[in-house]
């Protein structure tokens, strides 16, 4: 049997871009960040989560 994955809404978008044009790629990002100082990684990553939960041109998961 085969398991079907769930897809984001994000992620369905550019799956049926990309079945409609396998060659395209202009629709690609790209993020680069640049932090300095002293960290607090789990308020980092409690951020970072939120940020992904939160905006939807990022939350690009899938789940199998």
């Amino acid at each position: 049997m085969v398991k079907k994955a769930l897809l984001s809404p994000y992620t369905k978008t550019f799956y049926i871009e990309w079945k409609l044009d396998p060659e395209r790629d202009d629709y690609n990002l790209a993020i680069d960040q640049k932090l300095e100082g002293p960290l607090d990684i789990s308020r980092l990553g409690r951020g970072v989560e939120r940020f992904i939960r939160e905006y939807f041109v990022v939350n690009s998961h899938i789940e199998g």
